[in-house]
Order: C-alpha cells, then structure tokens, then sequence
C-alpha cells in the first residue's frame, strides 16, 4: 500500500463520543429524552471536520475499528481532539484529560446547549451546539455542522490549562507524521475492510479473499490481524480461517485469542479432537476463563452428539464438567450457566433436573444483571431466548426472538443457537418442523416455540441432506434428464491451490483441492470454475486424453437430474426467494428461484446450483 508524503497528509481530529442513543436523564421539558450519538456523529461532527479539512476518527467502543485500538497514541499525536463531554461519560472525560496533560494545545470540549458538565470546565475552550429534540431534523443537524466549521478553528490553538501548569510532552513534528501516515494506512484498511465485510455478507466474499495475501497482513499490526480473523471467521469458511491464522507470525498465531479461533474453526470443522487439545494446552498456559471453560465444554458436547451410548455419557459428563467449572469462576457470566442447563436438559439423569432449576435461577440473575446494566454483549438476547424456551415463557419468546432476528448474525452463530433450542424442545436438528407442527400433537406452547425455530432455521443454508430427502424425490418424479453440452477445459490441480468459482450471478463458490483432484472450467462467458474428483471427471466426460498440467478441451457426456428452483420448491425446504444452500463441497452456494438443482447420474448422490443463465447455455434435455 503506497503512503501519501507527509506534507499531503491531511490533519487528524480524534473525537471522544458517545455511541449508540443514550438517554438524557433530564427532566421534561429540560432537553430531549435521549441522543442518537451515531446520527450527530454521521450528519453534524463527521461533516464538519470533513469540511474543515481533517481526517475524523471517532473513539466509540464498537468493534470492528481497527484504527482506535490505537487511541493513547492517537489520542497524544493527533492534531485535534473533540470531546463532547454533554453526558457524564467517564471514557469522555478520561480521554480529554489524557490530552490536556499531554499537548499544550488543540483539546477543544463540545457539549449540547442543555449540557451540566461533572465539573467547573469554565476556563477549559468549550463549544455549545443547540440540540433541544431526540429526533432533529437535517436542518438542526446542518445548524450544529455550521457552529463547528466556524468555531473550531478560533479554539484549536488555544492552549490549556492543565499544560500551563504541568508541562506536557509535545512531540516533535516528525512523529506526528509517522502518527499520521500509519493512520493513513490503517483508515485506508479499516474503510476496505468494512466494505468486504458488507460484500461478503451478501455473497460478494472475492474482496475480502484479496485481503489475505501474506504481503498484505504483514503490514498489519496485531490488533488489525484480529479484525481480520473475525471478518474471515464469519465470513469466510473454517478451513480457510485456520490457514489464515497459521500463516501469521508464531508470536501473533500463538497467542491466546488466536489459538482459541483457531480452536473453534477446527471443531466447527468437524476436528473435535484437535480442538479440544488446543483448549487443554491454553488452559495449561493462560489459565481458565469463562469463554474457555465453555468453548471446552461445547466442544465435549458435540463430540457426545455424534459418540456411541458410552462414550456419550462420558463427553457429556465432560462437559458438564467444565460448564459447572466456568459457572463457578463468574456467577455475572452467562455463557456457561446457559450451556450448563441446556446439557442438563440434554442428559436428563437423576437429579439433573433439580439442578436445571438452580441454574436457571442464577442465569435469571446474571441476565437481569448484564440488562441492568445496558450490555450491548451480542450473545445477551439469544441467551434470553433460550432461558425463555426453557420456561415456555411465550411472550418472552417473542420478544427475544425479534431481537435476535435484528442481529447480525453469522450461520454458525444461529446453528449454535438452534443446536440448544432443539435441545430444550428434545428434537433431533434435522427434524422436520412443518410436519412436527401440523401434527398437532404438541400443546400450543411448544407449537409457537416450534414456529420460532422454523423462522430461523429459514435464514441459515440449506443442507446436503436436506436437498436429498427433499428435493431428489421431487426430481426422481418428475425424470428431467439433462446432459452437458460443448467443451470444458480442464487440467490437474496443484494441491492446496484455492479455486473461486465466479457465475454470471456473481461469486458462487470457495475450494481448497485435493491431491489427485481435476480443475475444469466451463467455456461460457462467465468462465466458471471448479474442481472434480478424476473418477467423477471420467464419468461426465470424455476423458480419453489424459490430464495434464495445463489446461485442455474436453467434451462434456454426462447426465444428470435437473429441476427448475420454483416457489413451491422454496416453500418446500421453508426458505424465501433467495437462499443460501450447503455444496457438495462444503461452501456456501447462492440461490434463488429461476436457478437450477442439478443432480449428477447415475450416483444421485449430491445436489448443486446451477444458474440459470450458465444452466440455459450448457445443459441440453435428453
């Protein structure tokens, strides 16, 4: 990434804020109820600075910013720090002192008209901006720009009072400028970062793929690589996180938050064992904590979903085991009390359910802790929900389960939650919950606690064994036999190589290959590729030249089942229009309706998408 020269970086401004809509705590007719501190920041402060020609920086608590993990730095070298101290917000109140004792000017204080600070602030270069509604309109919000643009600049030189009498540590320009080129490059990364992460929420994930390059996170410092961890954790697929995270520095990989991604990327994956010897190590060396004891204690669980009759009892025990440990190590954290019930719900022996009960009572009690309290943890409301299920708290349920519904969610997030609802419903996952539901052999509770499921089972990926019992009889019945018409190229794979299949309707699908495995590429416009087994490649086409390095034509000759995706067929898996389903391979495939299931003859052991416009040009009815 190429760094602008000092003297064409533009000026930084860190500003100190509050995040999110807080309230006032005024009395009526005193001042709004509450502030939306995101909007003010996004259409009165932002613009502002932008104006006045500085490079914003705002110093909220939301994840997902790289650049303020950086902020005692940013804080001391920055050209302008804003703090709008309007609240009694102590983070606010800290940073602007950390500046006033540290730079002999450009602290400026910013507070609504309404504002009663903590303190006597009045020598200390103040700005009141009129903010009389929680709701104002864009032309109050213009009003609170225009106050900034024009009074900035009279107090950014003023100096303050705090280094009047202790003398600060100003630091020599040049440092400013290493400040403000590593900020440059950080914002640039943060703003492209951002933006995969929204791409690859809608499928688009080739952006964040170019992120990746070893060249590219070497620049990165440690707090940036763990943004990228998460962004490819959700976004990305778990083989593909775990490479990531090995091909960091081992003083990086090694450490604990790496390790545990690390760790649950290789269960998620399917590596039970594995992971649970990267707990036991950490726990070793780091020493137990909450999150570990209940990742272990997952980990158990799922190993005991999948065991025979004794082993079962014994992982489950094992993860009971370490639930009750974490439980006891922060009564205030609800993650392994939650666990903890569930599994007790799960296992059902003498006594569980007297213990279920006691655990239900101190997860009340943390809940309404972390609620008291205004946690903005994403984990709170679905633990909520599931506390509500294990009460058959119907109108709780609905509550939780809309706030669930307005979360960012990742897929492996929801399956998790979903994993502990069926538990609590006792329903094996991949139970059909229409036909559960129109049994009729359940109370009304549990029917209502059997809807909420099926609507978020809808949001998550349509399963290979779903598409087989579902959709393959559907395909048998109505005999649609296709072949594949013209040429592919084709050529051996490099084992390990990464092939991103692009369709005409954008990204479809990420593979690692296999030693032994086929690339083919398909000679249509939008030049799909992926990769085959040589065994299916010798079946589907004519393969009496043998593959080599480079890439080769070869006549298509297979068959298959195909079937046009319809309403009906959407309905039928209780999915919508546009849906995501689980590939043969492993990833993720878009589809929508128009599209098509296609299923290779004679194994009709797999189902696959193929888009409609790469269907209509390569595939001939026979």
């Amino acid at each position: 990434m190429k760094v602008p020269k000092a003297d064409s970086l533009k000026k930084i401004a860190f500003v100190a804020m509050p995040f999110r809509t807080k309230p006032t705590g005024l009395k009526p007719g005193a001042g709004p109820d509450s502030v939306d501190y995101d909007a003010l920041w996004e259409r009165a402060v932002k613009p502002a600075l932008l104006e006045l020609d500085y490079m914003p920086l705002r110093a909220d608590e939301q994840a997902g910013s790289v650049i303020i993990k950086d902020m005692l730095n940013a804080l001391v070298h920055a050209d302008l720090v804003l703090a709008d101290i309007s609240l009694d917000n102590g983070n606010v109140y800290y940073e602007a002192g950390v500046r006033h004792a540290a730079r002999q000017a450009g602290c400026i204080l910013i507070k609504a008209n309404w504002a009663r600070p903590l303190f006597d602030l009045r020598q200390i270069s103040q700005i009141r901006y009129p903010l009389d509604s929680s709701a104002p309109t864009q032309e109050q919000y213009q009003e609170v720009q225009s106050i900034l643009v024009e009074t900035i600049p009279v107090y950014a030189e003023s100096v303050g009072p705090v280094y009047e009498l202790v003398r600060g540590v100003d630091s020599p320009d040049s440092y400013d400028n290493q400040l403000r080129e590593r900020t440059v490059v950080l914002y640039e990364f943060d703003t492209e970062l951002t933006s995969a992460r929204i791409s690859a929420a809608k499928g688009e994930k080739e952006p964040l793929r170019q992120m990746l390059s070893p060249e590219r996170l070497q620049q990165l410092p440690k707090f940036a690589l763990k943004e990228v961890v998460d962004a490819v954790r959700d976004n990305l697929n778990w083989s593909r996180l775990v490479e990531v995270i090995d091909s960091l520095p081992a003083t990086i990989s090694n450490e604990a938050y790496m390790q545990e991604q690390k760790a649950l990327a290789l269960s998620l994956g399917g590596e039970l064992p594995d992971a649970i010897a990267i707990f036991d190590e950490l726990i070793k060396r780091e020493g137990k904590t909450c999150l570990r004891l209940g990742n272990l204690g997952g980990m158990y669980r799922r190993l005991a979903s999948s065991s025979m009759a004794r082993q079962k009892t014994q992982y489950l025990q094992a993860a009971i085991a370490a639930f009750r440990d974490g439980m006891s190590l922060d009564l205030n954290d609800y993650y392994c009390s939650h666990k903890l019930l569930v599994t007790l719900v799960e296992r059902d022996r003498k006594g569980d359910q007297e213990e279920a009960k006691t655990v239900s009572s101190l997860l009340d009690a943390a809940c309404q802790r972390a609620v008291n309290v205004r946690s903005d943890d994403e984990w709170l409301a679905p633990t909520l929900l599931i506390h509500a299920f294990y009460r058959k708290d119907v109108e709780e349920i609905r509550e939780y389960a809309d706030l669930v519904s307005g979360q960012s969610w990742s897929n492996w997030q929801l399956i998790g939650l979903l994993a502990d609802l069926f538990t609590i419903l006792k329903l094996p996952m991949d139970s059909d919950l229409t036909k559960e539901i129109e049994s009729k052999s359940h109370d009304e509770d549990t029917e209502f606690m059997l809807e909420i499921c099926r609507e978020i089972r809808s949001d998550l990926p349509v399963e290979q064994e779903l598409l087989m019992s579902k959709i393959l009889p559907q395909m048998d019945r109505a005999e649609n036999v296709y072949r594949k018409q013209g040429e592919v190229e084709a050529r051996l794979a490099i084992e390990g190589e990464e092939i991103i299949s692009i369709t005409n309707s954008g990204e479809e699908a990420s593979q690692h290959a296999r030693e032994g495995e086929i690339v083919v590429r398909n000679n249509t416009d939008a030049k799909e590729v992926y990769l085959v087994e040589a065994e299916v490649f010798e079946k589907r086409y004519d393969s009496a030249k043998p593959v080599a390095a480079e890439f080769q034509y070869y006549e298509a000759a297979g068959k298959s089942l195909a079937f046009e995706i319809d309403h009906e067929m959407s309905t039928l898996l209780g999915v919508g229009a546009e849906f995501y389903i689980i590939a043969p391979w492993g990833t993720e495939q878009y589809a929508q309706e128009g599209d098509y299931f296609v299923c290779p003859l004679p194994e009709k052991g797999e189902i696959y998408r193929v888009g409609k416009p790469e269907f209509e040009s390569t595939y001939v009815a026979v």
